[in-house]
């Protein structure tokens, strides 16, 4: 009711409850109020070796070229997203490495009746998984979905020039393209940045390869680039149009 995109993440409200509700189960384990679960440790090998599976899979695809999946992708923009050059040091699969020996290290500990170490163990271990996955793959996963855009946004930033994302919703203009508020409201109509013949400055435009059909048909617009499933317009005020 009070946002209009589906950005925000919904699953993020049940971060709390769930939380209290393992934290309650570990202290009854510890405890030994509780026997540890079978079917828990089996759904903890399943996930990890699920993790381990995905992790493997994205770093040779990445050692492989990621371009190598083009010809099974029939999505335009995810085919040109892949097109990116995106570094891949050789080293991606350690998280994977890191996973398999921390589980396997609790439930040793866990067996040897010091459960309270195990699960001090598999904390301080998952932090350090999620602070490795995250440092491997989300620089290089971004680096294909929309580093083309962010680096055209950065770039335009330097210019008094209005930024505008059709077709899809992105803050990445706001941003990297360091907009400020500014004091003519009719820019804030998409409409007024693509047909105005009042325009006061340069608007710069990004789309999604598949959805610049209908930009392409403005003859106000000036396509730019097509990179890596973007393409970028520019279109400028009628007296420097003339000029």
């Amino acid at each position: 009711s009070i946002v209009q995109s589906k950005i925000v993440h919904y699953s993020s409200l049940a971060y709390f409850p769930l939380t209290f509700l393992a934290a309650g189960v570990i202290r009854k384990i510890i405890r030994k109020e509780l026997l540890f679960p079978r079917w828990i440790g089996y759904g903890m090998i399943a996930v990890a070796i699920l993790y381990c599976i995905i992790i493997v899979s994205i770093a040779l695809v990445g050692y492989q070229g990621a371009e190598i999946l083009v010809d099974y992708i029939r999505d335009p923009f995810a085919a040109g997203n892949l097109e990116a050059e995106v570094h891949w040091s050789g080293w991606e699969w350690l998280p994977a490495l890191w996973l398999g020996i921390s589980l396997l290290y609790f439930f040793r500990l866990y067996h040897r009746g010091n459960s309270l170490g195990a699960f001090r163990q598999l904390f301080v271990s998952m932090g350090i998984f999620t602070l490795l996955t995250l440092g491997f793959f989300v620089k290089r996963i971004e680096g294909y979905s929309q580093r083309a855009a962010l680096e055209f946004f950065a770039e335009k930033a330097k210019e008094d020039a209005y930024l505008l994302p059709v077709g899809y919703k992105s803050y990445a203009h706001l941003f990297y393209g360091k907009s400020r508020p500014g004091k003519n409201e009719a820019a804030y109509s998409q409409d007024w940045l693509l047909k105005s013949p009042e325009l006061d400055k340069p608007v710069y435009i990004a789309t999604k390869v598949h959805k610049a059909a209908p930009l392409r048909q403005l003859s106000d617009l000036r396509e730019i680039e097509t990179k890596n499933g973007f393409v970028f317009f520019v279109r400028l005020p009628q007296l420097q149009e003339n000029k």
